[in-house]
Order: structure tokens, then C-alpha cells, then sequence
């Protein structure tokens, strides 16, 4: 079975510290299992300054939620 592959839309800080960093979406989760049918691919926020942080954790940044829709991979 392959994974749903799904974005964050709203990447400030608490989505990349309690979501990303603790990698409860990217496959290595600290205190929980990794998820076995969801993998997180994806990012956007309304401010672009937000960009780096989630490139730095290998998320696909997209510049707002119309190009995430638009991506066939999410």
C-alpha cells in the first residue's frame, strides 16, 4: 500500500517543532511510531520567511495553498 502524501498548510512554529522536528510525519518520530500510511511532503505559510526552516527538514516548499492543490504529488 502506498502513502498518502500530504502538506502542511500554516508552517510556523509550532507545526515545525511539535509536527516536523519531533518527526511525527517524517518517518522518524521520536516518541511515537512513524506514521505507516501518511508521509508529510509538503509545506506553505503565509510568510515566505518560513521557506528555509521547512527546505531544511526536506519538505517541498510550495507558495501558497493554490500551487499545494495544484500539486499532484499532495
Amino acid at each position: 500500500m502506498s502513502k498518502v502524501q500530504y502538506a502542511i498548510v500554516g508552517f510556523g512554529g509550532i507545526a515545525e517543532n511539535r509536527i516536523a522536528k519531533e518527526g511525527f510525519a517524517l518517518d522518524k518520530a521520536r516518541f511515537t511510531e512513524p506514521l505507516r500510511h501518511a508521509a508529510l511532503i509538503a509545506a506553505t505559510d503565509v510568510n515566505p520567511a518560513r521557506r528555509e526552516a521547512a527546505e531544511a527538514l526536506g519538505l517541498k516548499w510550495h507558495a501558497n495553498l493554490d500551487a499545494v492543490l495544484a500539486d499532484p504529488a499532495v
